[in-house]
């Protein structure tokens, strides 16, 4: 599959561990293929495309898709560990249990709303964490396959 070939690309060693079972050391590719199965939302769609284009990656057209669907589970995962770090300590049960009953994404937001005061601010700045660290793995990752190459 040709997520696996890309795979090496997205590899996330400056993002933090996850407080949930998986990290993004160890995401693999049927983690990937069963979150590919939900709908990405338009405006985070939107997202994750301008990223991989000011990432500079060259992707090919049949490939980017798949690259979207990616990075759009790193993104899930990433954001879950941040509302669990900023949710309430006895709020953590049952967000878990809200999120594994595949709620839609209005219901989701307004399960968070309530039981995060500050989820707007906390969102926002994840999105812009991730969006830093991605491009700056990307940028790691360059570099190391300049030096790889010129050896």
């Amino acid at each position: 599959m040709k997520i696996a070939r890309y795979n090496t690309l997205y590899e996330y060693k400056g993002f933090p561990k996850l407080t949930t079972t998986s990290d993004f050391e160890t995401l693999d590719l049927e983690e990937v293929q069963m979150n590919q199965d939900q709908q990405i939302p338009e405006e985070v769609r939107a997202y994750l495309d301008g990223l991989l284009d000011d990432s500079g990656m060259t992707v090919p057209d049949d490939a980017r898709e798949e690259v979207i669907k990616e990075l759009y589970a790193r993104l899930d995962n990433y954001l879950a560990s941040v509302i669990l770090e900023n949710i309430p300590q006895d709020q953590v049960d049952e967000f878990i249990n809200a999120s594994a009953e595949k709620k839609t994404l209005p219901e989701m937001q307004e399960y968070l709303l309530s039981k995060l005061p500050n989820a707007k601010e906390v969102l926002t700045k994840a999105f812009v964490d991730f969006r830093q660290l991605y491009l700056g793995n990307v940028a790691v990752a360059r570099e190391e396959d300049k030096l790889g190459q010129s050896q």
